[in-house]
């Protein structure tokens, strides 16, 4: 049986809502885990909707790390790359469907 697959634009025949999506500028940190800590504390966030934890960790690259949620629709992901000085928030998104 064919797997189904849903219509552009649409999530279960409703409209999809727009991705959320956000860049942070914030101090260099010395691990991947406490940039994102310090970006999901600071009182600058562009989302305080955002989940305080819960996050996976997959690393997509030697200097880069994505941290995931799902939490009820939207799939959450932020990302923390390695720069000269540390690990900073590079973007975050949350997309529903």
């Amino acid at each position: 049986m064919a797997p189904t697959v849903a219509a552009t634009g649409s999530c279960d025949g409703l409209p999809d809502a727009p991705p959320r999506t956000g860049t942070w500028t914030g101090a260099e940190s010395d691990t991947p885990a406490r940039a994102l800590a310090d970006f999901l504390a600071s009182p600058r966030l562009a989302d305080p909707a955002l989940p305080t934890g819960g996050y996976t960790e997959m690393i997509t690259t030697d200097s880069t790390i994505s941290y995931v949620v799902d939490v009820d629709d939207p799939l959450i992901v932020i990302t923390v790359t390695q720069t000269e000085g540390g690990w900073t928030i590079t973007e975050w998104s949350a997309a529903a469907c």
